[in-house]
């Protein structure tokens, strides 16, 4: 990951992190009632480059078990953009998000 103060990160709760710092602060207070984490990625990922820059998409399943052993899975979109830095990829951008339950 790129340590810019300014890069955006958009997770699953809250709406938005600025900074790469303010991410993983807040990812470990929103995740911190969970055990364990497990994220797949499904067959459907991409890649595409353009120069210097490179963004990928794909969907994923997340699997969470709670510290009571309670276990949940949600399926939720990742797109990510790198950008080249020297001889890195690194993450410059990042938006996870889950879809809104479809209305009945």
């Amino acid at each position: 990951y790129d340590k810019s103060p300014s890069n955006a990160y958009y997770d699953v709760l809250p709406l938005k992190y600025t900074g790469l710092q303010q991410y993983i602060d807040g990812a470990k207070t929103v995740f911190s009632t969970y055990q364990s984490l497990k994220l797949t990625m499904n067959d459907d990922a991409q890649v595409h480059r353009s120069g210097s820059m490179a963004y990928g998409a794909a969907t994923i399943r997340i699997y969470l078990t709670d510290k009571a052993g309670k276990s949940e899975s949600v399926d939720a979109r990742w797109t990510v953009i790198w950008e080249k830095k020297g001889n890195d990829w690194l993450v410059v951008h990042e938006h996870t998000s889950v879809p809104m339950a479809e209305k009945k």
